[in-house]
């Protein structure tokens, strides 16, 4: 059950993501999904997936805050 639900998941997470604009985190976190799905290893794909994630807020946030000047 623990696979299925990480799967559900990450499924939610990366449509949420791309639906938001945030599409490479999207992407590599439907590539984990898949990679589940498919029963093979994804080691350090998370990992990689939450820098990501902290780059493109960064980046994201820095833009923002660049509008509001």
């Amino acid at each position: 059950q623990q696979p299925e639900q990480c799967i559900k998941l990450l499924h939610r997470q990366a449509s949420t993501a791309l639906q938001l604009g945030f599409n490479r985190y999207g992407i590599e976190l439907k590539k984990i999904e898949r990679r589940l799905l498919d029963k093979k290893p994804h080691n350090d794909m998370l990992d990689e997936a939450l820098d990501l994630w902290q780059r493109s807020l960064e980046q994201y946030l820095k833009f923002v805050r660049g509008q509001l000047e």
